[in-house]
């Protein structure tokens, strides 16, 4: 019998930051280049970046005063490729851009989303060195990540209110869910109960 598993989502603002002229990390010809792609982060930046966004969690953290504030997001983008231009200078070149890093946190926050997916439909799954060490060091993203329903759950709060006759015995919370799954257990669960007063 498949496993029932909660699906994780990122919860995230997927707007870019754009970077004012003249203040870009990169020369304009490299940016061209590069700022299409991901950026190929190699093992010797992940540590760092990990690090990065674990202190900072203004860009990805709600509850934080600066969430919204697009200016400050990107000074401090800008000051941690400064202050490893050198380092990161002999693992590659050119340097990543802004929109490049909070690519790579809108990539960890997915990927790091599908593995905790993985992990509760088979604890004992042997993942990547690399896969590991995002679960290991992105821990900090779970209270910012979402579960999302899946049709067996769905199934299984249909079935909680199944016995019940009228819709005024359904929590108003669930009376009032968008959500197109419960709109049609609840509109199955309405029509079996008139059906059933009518015999």
């Amino acid at each position: 019998m498949a496993a029932s598993y909660e699906a994780w989502e990122a919860v995230t603002d997927e707007e870019q930051l754009e970077v004012p002229n003249g203040s870009h990390s990169a020369p304009s010809s490299q940016k061209m280049k590069t700022e299409g792609n991901n950026y190929p982060w190699r093992h010797d930046h992940e540590r760092m970046m990990a690090e990065f966004w674990l202190n900072n969690p203004s860009f990805y953290d709600k509850s934080q005063e600066h969430y919204k504030n697009k200016d400050r997001k990107i000074q401090l983008i800008q000051e941690l490729i400064q202050q490893n231009r050198e380092e990161w200078e002999k693992i590659r070149t050119p340097l990543p851009t802004v929109n490049q890093v909070t690519r790579h946190l809108r990539n960890i926050r997915t990927r790091f989303g599908k593995l905790l997916k993985r992990k509760s439909v088979d604890p004992t799954f042997k993942f990547s060195h690399r896969d590991q060490f995002i679960l290991d060091h992105y821990q900090f993203l779970r209270p910012h990540l979402q579960r999302s329903r899946t049709p067996a759950m769905h199934a299984k709060q249909g079935n909680i209110y199944c016995n019940l006759q009228h819709i005024s015995q359904i929590p108003v919370h669930v009376r009032a869910s968008s959500c197109r799954f419960c709109a049609v257990f609840l509109t199955s669960i309405l029509l079996d109960a008139q059906a059933a007063q009518s015999l």
